[in-house]
């Protein structure tokens, strides 16, 4: 007789997991689980990062939610990393919206993770109707022709500009001192627009000045 031996290998695949949520261009993640504030015709830019304990697989990121959510996008950024996008209709009715994304590997089999993430809408309110001192960096030269700048805090941190609406027009980052600077397209026209930091709090009020050039 001849010995036979048998090598079992226990190969059950486990399910990778995200690991963190970043909002904007926020210093620091928040929990995944925590409710994320946005106004109706506001745009909100997240980072999701995931891990696998499995070494040397590779990830996917996918979400029912695009194509059912008016203006929501989800793409890849890295080998762990998704950025999901939600520029919110500005008619967009207030209340809780929440968007399921998943982390899938290529095991065999395949195994995944989901995670809901929750939206708080706030109605849009009009710029002009919002109190002066919501606005608390002094921008110069103000009202401006070409060029705006103001003070906004840590540098890096994510600037959105948006008009009377609500509609983004610009997405800018702080300097190394803190100061942001803006030089919108000659085509944009004259009227009041307000810088947002990533929480969509109010950072400045910019007035461009009609002028001959646009």
């Amino acid at each position: 007789m001849r010995d036979v031996s048998y090598l079992y290998l226990n190969a059950a695949n486990r399910a990778p997991g995200f690991t963190g949520l970043t909002v904007g261009g926020a210093p620091a993640a928040q929990p995944l689980n925590q409710l994320i504030r946005v106004r109706a015709g506001q745009t909100v830019v997240l980072a999701l990062d995931a891990a696998d304990p499995d070494a040397g697989q590779t990830l996917s990121f996918s979400s029912d939610a695009v194509g059912a959510i008016p203006g929501l996008s989800l793409q890849p950024l890295g080998p762990t990393r998704a950025q999901l996008t939600w520029q919110v209709p500005a008619t967009l009715p207030p209340g809780r919206y929440t968007a399921t994304v998943a982390v899938t590997d290529d095991g065999c089999p395949t195994a995944s993770e989901e995670q809901t993430l929750a939206f708080l809408v706030t109605a849009a309110t009009p710029l002009a109707t919002r109190p002066e001192q919501d606005a608390k960096a002094a921008a110069f030269p103000m009202p401006f022709r070409e060029q705006v700048q103001f003070q906004a805090g840590a540098p890096g941190q994510a600037i959105t500009i948006v008009d009377e609406l609500g509609r983004v027009v610009a997405q800018l980052r702080t300097q190394a001192d803190g100061r942001v600077v803006w030089q919108p397209a000659a085509a944009l026209p004259a009227g009041l627009y307000v810088a947002r930091g990533a929480d969509g709090r109010p950072l400045a009020r910019l007035l461009r000045a009609p002028g001959t050039d646009y």
